[in-house]
């Protein structure tokens, strides 16, 4: 007898309980959006009391080339400042800028921050 083949939205539900799961480990307060097709999954509350809206993504990868499949944010998600997580099977859990957003863009736009920051604090010409 064969097993049953587990159904994507049984996986993304279950994903979504593992990313309570791990904010709740982390001292966070975690709220679960009750819309079923709403704009984000959860709130999340961190210790220091910064508050993120995040939709829960499972952390799939591409057969053909081992690549991992990245999402996009709607309209609605990017007024609101939702953020993608994306949680696979291993509770390992993960940011990540969506799609259109390279790595080399949030690396460059961190270096010119911290190049300003030492700049600011390195300008002696001001005493």
């Amino acid at each position: 007898m064969g097993y049953i083949k587990m159904k994507q939205s049984t996986k993304g539900t279950i994903n979504e309980k593992r990313a309570i799961i791990y904010f709740l480990k982390k001292g966070c307060v975690v709220c679960k959006n009750v819309e079923q097709h709403g704009p984000y999954d959860i709130s999340v509350t961190h210790p220091g009391g910064d508050t993120e809206l995040l939709d829960i993504k499972t952390y799939l990868k591409r057969k053909r080339d081992g690549y991992p499949i990245h999402r996009s944010l709607n309209a609605l998600q990017k007024k609101l400042g939702v953020k993608l997580f994306y949680i696979d099977e291993d509770m390992e859990g993960h940011y990540h800028p969506p799609k259109g957003i390279t790595f080399t863009e949030i690396k460059q736009e961190k270096w010119i921050n911290g190049y300003k920051k030492w700049k600011a604090e390195h300008d002696h010409s001001k005493i």
